[in-house]
């Protein structure tokens, strides 16, 4: 099985990706993880992908498929986190997928307010060492107690361009993937949401 996950910034896509992940036995793919991972290799290709998040803005298409479709050769069940990101990436993937005879199963779409988004963001922080996120009234992380930091992606001036870009090339999203996404309010707890995510996707496990 194959499903991507998406939303806008903030939406709790992440979290709720690594989540449902474990509960169906699916490997998580993120988008955010393979970009870092890169960064902290300071490839040349690193240098790219830094350069372009501080700006607030999306990895080119051709860099973000490359990257996913060679993890996509390898693993049979997967769950996608912030990726296609536009319908350009979209139509990629289903072609790339059909070439084996395999498909995106469900789209699943996490909905909360712009304005729940941007307070996430604005008080989000994350791991210096494991990545793990957290809240702004945490002094350290809870997982490995290392220092936690701002992700320069969620500095107020950036969030309003990932809006932007969002607004733009994402949430078209919702049209393309029309007769195979689920819609979940992405409002509550993490475990409200989880539960909810978990009962739209039932029908189609």
């Amino acid at each position: 099985m194959i499903v991507t996950f998406f939303g806008s910034p903030g939406s709790g896509k992440g979290t709720q990706a690594e989540l449902a992940s474990r509960a169906l036995g699916l490997t998580h793919v993120s988008t955010g993880n393979l970009f870092r991972r890169e960064i902290e290799r300071n490839s040349a290709l690193g240098c790219k992908i830094r350069d372009v998040l501080e700006a607030g803005k999306l990895v080119a298409d051709e860099i973000v498929n490359e990257l996913v479709f060679q993890l996509l050769h390898e693993l049979p069940g997967v769950l996608l986190d912030g990726y296609p990101r536009n319908v350009f990436q979209a139509g990629s993937l289903d072609g790339f997928l059909l070439q084996g005879s395999r498909k995106l199963d469900l789209a699943v779409f996490l909905d909360i307010p712009e304005t729940e988004a941007v307070c996430r963001l604005s008080g989000r922080r994350q791991c210096t060492s494991c990545g793990v996120q957290a809240a702004s009234s945490d002094e350290s992380c809870n997982s490995c107690g290392a220092a936690l930091i701002r992700r320069t992606d969620d500095d107020p001036g950036v969030i309003h361009r990932r809006f932007e870009e969002y607004r733009l090339k994402t949430s078209p999203l919702e049209a393309f993937y029309a007769g195979r996404l689920v819609r979940v309010d992405g409002v509550g707890t993490v475990a409200q949401v989880h539960s909810r995510v978990l009962k739209a996707m039932e029908p189609w496990l």
